[in-house]
């Protein structure tokens, strides 16, 4: 929609992921095709398809974080 928005994803062992948007969970338990094994090689990329967009101030964390952890990471950056 042209505006800045604060992505985050939990990945799961159980191959399922976790989606926020803006701090809030929109997604739980979504099919996931990301493995645990291997280096992050592609961000904001389907293997056919690029996204049009920019990306910024990646982290990514060994654990995954908490309902709140994300609000709050998302707060600070507001």
């Amino acid at each position: 929609n042209g505006n800045w928005h604060f992505l985050t994803w939990g990945n799961h062992s159980n191959r399922t992921i976790d989606l926020y948007v803006d701090g809030v969970r929109e997604t739980t338990g979504a099919a996931s095709t990301v493995t645990n094994n291997g280096p992050v090689d592609q961000i904001g990329r389907n293997w056919s398809v690029t996204a049009n967009s920019y990306i910024d101030e990646v982290r990514i964390y060994n654990r995954a974080l908490t309902d709140a952890e994300i609000s709050e990471r998302y707060n600070d950056l507001r």
